[in-house]
């Protein structure tokens, strides 16, 4: 099963999916956390909305409101921009149908009439983080036969398929704007913290394998070192540091599985100027050594 890759990219402090296109800024996947290491995909945000139905088992998204549980036969939808973090359990099966698409897909041009009436009002609006609609309510039913419909379009690539797929798409898009105009609005959150977190991570993703303190993370965000730390507990739940620790030994896992670089020189270039320290908090944090986790990908 091929993975949806997610890029850093600088430009908006953006992760970008590596699949998306200008050309047709919409697709379909099976997305199976069981293909991700550690069977999670971190905190990551994006400017596509994803609209998805489970396949298979438990999957939870967490956000700063908090966590969304989905199991098999629940439809959801995750906003534009949302800074989220998606896991599931290692015993448990996790699959679901995503449709991944930009807003100006079945919006247009930013600021034209169905933008500005029918789109924007979703995206823009930060108490609209996760919607779940659950299996075997009316709603789960139509919007998951909805996009059975619409992959059917989509992946037969008859005649004018693209335009039939955006057509199809925003008839959609219109069920849940239904929903969301009556739904009950949730509480405003800091918004002000997610744009500073998305700061300071983009600080983090960009400079890991270098020296960074406390101090650099704040800077980032344009906060003292104590509000930095109290922005990262609301936000991710975790200590600025000890979310650099977390990406740091992530990345070092990737590198790893490349096969590539020396156990030392994964050290180096995941920040880790001491080796002993490294092999230390990569045991803490995988339960094994840097080379037991080698061995281990080897055989996959």
């Amino acid at each position: 099963m091929k993975n949806m890759p997610i890029i850093f990219n600088d430009i908006g402090l953006h992760e970008t999916i590596q699949e998306m296109t200008s050309e047709m800024p919409f697709m379909i996947s099976v997305r199976d956390l069981h293909n991700y290491r550690d069977n999670r995909i971190s905190w990551q945000w994006h400017p596509e909305v994803e609209l998805f139905y489970m396949l298979e088992g438990r999957m939870e998204y967490r956000t700063a409101r908090g966590i969304y549980v989905f199991e098999k036969g629940d439809a959801g939808f995750v906003n534009s921009e949302l800074l989220h973090y998606t896991s599931c359990n290692k015993e448990d099966t996790c699959k679901q149908k995503v449709f991944i698409f930009m807003p100006h897909f079945i919006g247009g041009m930013q600021g034209s009439a169905i933008d500005k009436k029918y789109v924007s009002p979703v995206t823009d609006e930060k108490r609209i983080d996760v919607l779940k609609f659950p299996a075997g309510s009316q709603f789960a039913k139509d919007i998951i036969e909805m996009m059975q419909d619409i992959e059917s379009t989509f992946t037969e690539r008859d005649f004018a398929y693209e335009i039939k797929t955006r057509e199809k798409l925003a008839y959609l898009w219109l069920e849940l704007m239904n929903v969301v105009r009556v739904a009950p609005k949730k509480p405003e959150i800091h918004c002000a913290d997610e744009q500073r977190i998305k700061q300071m991570l983009g600080l983090i993703k960009e400079n890991y394998s270098g020296k960074i303190e406390v101090k650099d993370i704040a800077e980032a965000g344009e906060v003292s070192e104590s509000e930095c730390t109290r922005c990262f507990n609301r936000q991710l739940g975790q200590a600025p540091y000890e979310y650099l620790l977390d990406y740091r030994i992530e990345m070092a896992c990737e590198m790893l599985g490349d096969f590539k670089d020396s156990l030392k020189g994964v050290a180096s270039s995941c920040g880790f100027g001491n080796y002993g320290n490294f092999l230390k908090i990569f045991k803490e944090k995988t339960g094994m050594t840097p080379g037991e986790f080698r061995a281990n990908e080897s055989v996959k």
